[in-house]
């Protein structure tokens, strides 16, 4: 372990390392790598993504299309969740949204990769190769299911993170003043980012007070240095945020479903993947036995934290759903952050750099075979969709099962509609428009509709094969006559059944559109 915290980050020379411009190409070429398949690709196979460009698109031209406003209200609060909405709504200026919001991910991955770097260089005073093995996580499933604002504000936890740590000798005021600033900016990225930095800041400042070689008055003023910051963002969520007028909801997951969430870094083929993962895990172990990696204790408690709270945390707080997920990822970033490996040997470090750099090449690989297979089932449906014409109600279904895994092929198949028919001045009742989560909502009427025709209750009664089926509710029926089209979109073959209250309007293997008869 390193020795006193203060030493570790203040040191005035750094200690033998690589160069920084060696550090600083090697994660040119990885980022550029790393963004291949989202720049190659029209569409991206990431579930909730095009449904957040949409909504960012109607915040971004809300004035220039008279349409939004019979649907849709801007709803600017101070909310936890803004991250893509405020980048699209500065940078969607100059670029097209769809650019913008590539570019976005694009950031996000350079900015997880480029803080691991980051807080390894301050913690241990040098330059070297070994936060690359980050490379490996930057795909992963929390991308897959589309928490782009979160994973963006795990970068940005990453780089605020290694500010205060090389801050340690400042002035307390001067250290409280910039974690503010940093902690709002993560704050408003997304919530569950906010705590994470909160609790590895809490874990760093506890292990300091108890092993450091400051008076004791001293180290109490850091610990108030450390938690004053936290205190705007808190009380802007308490007083000023919106909240759910909904009771309480908590729910937790069982064991065995807490543990598979480590399996986080594991994508589409899992077997292959789980195999190099554990090749990698293999020469790690064999590191770490021989003596051959240091922690740092301060990062390492900050590890051990988020691996309790991952097994405490519910999976469902209020309106946040997989809260317990979305742990493993920051936990594994900070725990190769922790880690450098300063008595490995030539063959060690041979070993590690070869593995590492062979499977994010395959990932990427993978990744970008993938999508590139999704791409005309995603063509197919937009063409489809593209007969809808501007302005039109649409009323999206698909089945209740679709989401039960987002490694499945054409994952975003789903919000399709979301982006065809929203930025057209038009309104489907899937778009993310949650006063609680988002600074975009519906009208009255229309928030009325959207609750009662779930895209799931839509797809039951109307599906062939689905019990129910071709036998719609009364309430369904009569809610769906306030829709111009409906929209039924599907990765397998399905039938919709014959009803005098659905037009066929044109088919396909992913997506048919029917028109809505009046007074059927």
């Amino acid at each position: 372990m390193t020795a006193d915290p203060y030493v570790t980050t203040e040191a005035g020379t750094a200690r033998a390392g690589i160069s920084g411009w060696l550090v600083a190409g090697l994660f040119v070429v990885c980022v550029g790598l790393a963004v291949l398949p989202i720049f190659s690709h029209r569409f991206l196979s990431i579930n909730d993504y095009l449904n957040h460009l949409a909504r960012s698109d109607v915040l971004l031209y809300y004035n220039s299309n008279v349409g939004f406003s019979r649907f849709y209200i801007p709803h600017w609060r101070i909310l936890p969740n803004l991250a893509l909405d405020l980048w699209v709504f500065g940078f969607g200026r100059i670029l097209p949204v769809e650019l913008a919001g590539k570019l976005f991910v694009a950031v996000t991955l350079a900015i997880v990769l480029g803080g691991v770097i980051i807080l390894h260089r301050i913690v241990f005073n040098k330059w070297s190769l070994w936060p690359f093995l980050a490379v490996v996580l930057l795909y992963n499933r929390l991308l897959l299911v589309g928490v782009v604002n979160y994973l963006f504000g795990i970068g940005l936890w990453l780089l605020v993170f290694a500010l205060w740590i090389k801050l340690r000798q400042r002035h307390p005021l001067i250290r409280a003043s910039l974690l503010s600033l940093g902690a709002l900016a993560v704050f408003f990225a997304h919530l569950f980012a906010f705590g994470v930095l909160a609790v590895t800041i809490a874990a760093d400042e506890l292990v300091v007070f108890i092993t450091g070689r400051r008076s004791f008055a001293k180290r109490v003023v850091d610990l108030f240095t450390a938690a004053l910051p936290f205190l705007p963002a808190i009380a802007l969520l308490v007083l000023f945020a919106p909240h759910s007028t909904s009771s309480a909801v908590i729910r937790y997951r069982d064991l065995w479903t807490r543990i598979l969430a480590f399996a986080a870094p594991i994508l589409y083929d899992w077997r292959i993947e789980a195999i190099c993962y554990f090749a990698l895990g293999a020469l790690l172990l064999g590191t770490v036995l021989t003596g051959a990696i240091r922690f740092d204790r301060r990062l390492a408690a900050g590890v051990i934290a988020l691996f309790v709270i991952q097994f405490c945390i519910p999976n469902v707080i209020m309106t946040a759903e997989g809260a317990d997920r979305r742990i493993p990822i920051p936990m594994m970033l900070l725990a190769i952050a922790a880690t450098d490996p300063n008595k490995a040997s030539r063959q060690q470090c041979l070993a590690l750099v070869l593995t590492t750099g062979a499977i994010f090449a395959f990932r990427i690989a993978a990744v970008e075979d993938r999508w590139s297979r999704d791409q005309p089932a995603y063509t197919a449906a937009w063409d489809a969709l593209s007969k809808i014409p501007p302005g039109a109600r649409v009323a999206t279904a698909f089945a209740p099962d679709v989401f039960d895994s987002f490694s499945t092929p054409e994952i975003a198949l789903y919000y399709l509609p979301v982006w065809r028919v929203v930025p057209q001045g038009g309104f489907t009742q899937t778009l993310f428009a949650s006063p609680t989560q988002q600074p975009l909502v519906l009208t009255p009427e229309y928030a009325s509709l959207a609750a009662a025709t779930s895209a799931s209750d839509i797809w039951q009664a109307f599906v062939s094969g689905l019990g129910a089926a071709c036998r719609p509710a009364p309430k369904i029926v009569a809610a769906i006559h306030n829709y111009d089209y409906v929209a039924f979109v599907g990765r397998r073959k399905f039938l919709v059944c014959r009803n005098p209250l659905l037009r066929p309007m044109t088919g396909g293997h992913y997506v048919q559109v029917f028109r809505i008869t009046p007074g059927r």
